[in-house]
């Protein structure tokens, strides 16, 4: 499949979430790898034959403004299915505006950890508005974020490996417990999402 094709990306997501909302078994498992991200999207995590990919979805109920900056521990492809956002690039400077948090991936296990990190600065280096249909890829080691996400918005995903570290910046004194949360939602409440969101993707 090529990533950078919008078009086959949307018919992608489509059929898949048609698979899932027809397939029980197979929604209850992917239930059980779905979780409300930290950063403020529905993540549902796809595996369906040899392909791979996510869906991430900002549904109303769960939507906020943005999102730590961040690097990734691995490169990935992403197209905006439906809405939009602000993606802003940073780079570190010196300063204690900030704190630069480590976060650990196991590549065997899958599980992850974070360890509390040093003082830094950031400096905005880029801002872009992404739109439906928009593709773009981002490499693992890039400081970023976004921002003023539309109601609704939703992209898919195709990530490399997860084999490095990764960081999260976030400023000074805020809390580093919501940096990680426990994979599982209820079944219902995929569906829910799912129907959401299926409904989106059509009308876009």
């Amino acid at each position: 499949m090529n990533h950078e094709n919008a078009p086959a990306n949307r018919s992608k997501a489509i059929e898949s979430i048609k698979l899932l909302l027809d397939n029980n078994a197979m929604l209850c498992d992917i239930a059980s790898q779905s979780y409300i991200h930290q950063l403020g999207f529905l993540k549902i995590p796809i595996s369906v034959g040899i392909q791979k990919f996510r869906l991430h979805y900002w549904p109303h109920e769960i939507i906020h403004g943005g999102d730590d900056i961040h690097t990734h521990t691995a490169n990935f492809t992403s197209t905006l299915l439906s809405g939009e956002f602000t993606h802003q690039k940073f780079m570190q400077t010196p300063g204690n505006t900030h704190t630069k948090h480590t976060y650990y991936v196991n590549p065997k296990t899958g599980s992850s950890s974070l360890v509390a990190g040093k003082s830094t600065g950031v400096m905005e280096t880029s801002r872009k508005k992404i739109t439906k249909g928009s593709t773009y890829s981002l490499d693992r080691s890039t400081l970023h974020k976004i921002s003023n996400i539309a109601e609704g918005t939703s992209t898919i995903s195709f990530w490399e490996n997860r084999t490095h570290q990764a960081y999260v910046i976030k400023e000074k004194g805020e809390p580093l417990h919501d940096c990680y949360k426990t994979p599982g939602i209820n079944p219902d409440e995929l569906r829910h999402y799912l129907i959401l969101l299926s409904g989106i993707i059509n009308d876009s």
